[in-house]
């Protein structure tokens, strides 16, 4: 069934559907009619569908690009594991601030703006809002997006990704422009340096994963974003 799946879209890895439209015959609409993330189990091998807005790092002839969420090419992340790897033999202090640097030094900036949603009809809705508006470029500064397959929680989560976490200003536009589209539900935002590095919820130097949580209220029309030094709690939100 995964190579059913494969045959007018673009693996990036084994366990990826990339769209790409110099690959697909078909527009964006007729690509997210035939694969919907509630109607692509796990268990055919496909965890993930992805796409990347018009004008980012360009593909390689194969339709994928070496990142799926659009690190530089000039990115080094075996530098930066490996410097995080000398900076816990150390005695300098493990916090945001020397995450950020290492990552800054290392290029590896792209962070994300996520969320999850049940599956069925809720996250192919979303899923296509998302998705066309990265297609059409109507996200930006936002530069790539995907969604998880159908498993046996019943859940899905939606990542859309922006050039650089560090870059405040940047991750409140494409928190804005999410907003902009319809999308109301509680997202966080993470920096993917923190993942590589295996900074999660509990990490022993006591870091938090998450950088920001949006709440939109309803009522108001807005929303409330808090930075995690301003949070006492925040859910679990791990995730790749």
């Amino acid at each position: 069934m995964a190579d059913d799946l494969l045959t007018d879209s673009v693996r990036l890895r084994a366990g990826w559907i990339v769209y790409n439209p110099n690959h697909y015959n078909g527009n964006i609409h007729t690509w997210l009619e035939e694969y919907k993330p509630s109607q692509i189990n796990q268990n055919c091998g496909i965890c993930w569908l992805s796409l990347r807005s018009p004008g980012t790092q360009e593909c390689d002839e194969s339709g994928v690009d070496e990142s799926e969420n659009g690190e530089s090419e000039n990115s080094n992340l075996d530098g930066l594991i490996e410097s995080f790897d000398r900076l816990q033999a150390s005695c300098r202090p493990i916090n945001s601030q020397t995450l950020t640097e290492l990552a800054q030094m290392f290029n590896v900036r792209v962070g994300k703006w996520m969320f999850f949603t049940d599956t069925g009809a809720k996250v192919d809705y979303l899923w296509e809002k998302v998705a066309t508006n990265i297609a059409s470029g109507a996200l930006h500064p936002a530069i790539s997006a995907k969604v998880s397959t159908a498993d046996d929680t019943g859940s899905h989560v939606v990542l859309i990704y922006n050039n650089d976490f560090a870059d405040k200003d940047e991750v409140y536009i494409t928190e804005n422009a999410i907003r902009n589209i319809g999308i109301k539900t509680k997202m966080c935002y993470k920096a993917d340096a923190y993942t590589y590095m295996g900074i999660y919820t509990n990490n022993p130097w006591g870091v938090r994963p998450v950088l920001y949580t949006s709440m939109f209220d309803i009522q108001q029309g807005v929303s409330n974003i808090l930075e995690c030094s301003d949070l006492m709690n925040h859910e679990n939100m791990d995730t790749t």
